[in-house]
């Protein structure tokens, strides 16, 4: 899900630069955002440079993570999924993996307490 997290923080890192979301928003490269080699004219080199300085500032991406983020923010600038529905699906994904949390911890009690019941002397667990 941390996929998810880098698509909404690259919408929030956009909002000063309507260029670079212009140009995610229109990519349609065939290698993907990692692999496309850019032969328009048009294209522009120092948008990538910015692209990568402003969302990868840490250099955390591989090439998948990258793609991924690229695509899900564009998939919200193009209208075909909306920022809401991806805070929904982080906000359910915490909210099981919380529950998850919460039932290991409860298994972990329950089988210390077994190990106190048969055997109270064992300090080691």
């Amino acid at each position: 899900m941390a996929g998810l997290q880098y698509v909404i923080s690259g919408l929030d890192m956009l909002k000063d630069y309507p260029e670079i979301k212009e140009y995610i928003k229109n990519f349609n490269g065939s290698g993907g955002f990692m692999y496309t080699t850019e032969e328009d004219p048009q294209y522009n080199a120092e948008i990538e440079k910015q692209m990568s300085k402003i969302l990868d500032a840490h250099g955390v991406h591989s090439g998948s993570s990258w793609g991924f983020m690229l695509r899900g923010i564009q998939s919200v600038l193009n209208g075909t999924t909306t920022r809401e529905s991806i805070e929904e699906e982080l906000f359910k994904f915490e909210k099981r993996y919380n529950e998850f949390l919460r039932e290991q911890q409860q298994l972990q009690d329950e089988r210390a307490a077994f190990r106190e019941e048969t055997d109270p002397t064992d300090k080691h667990l």
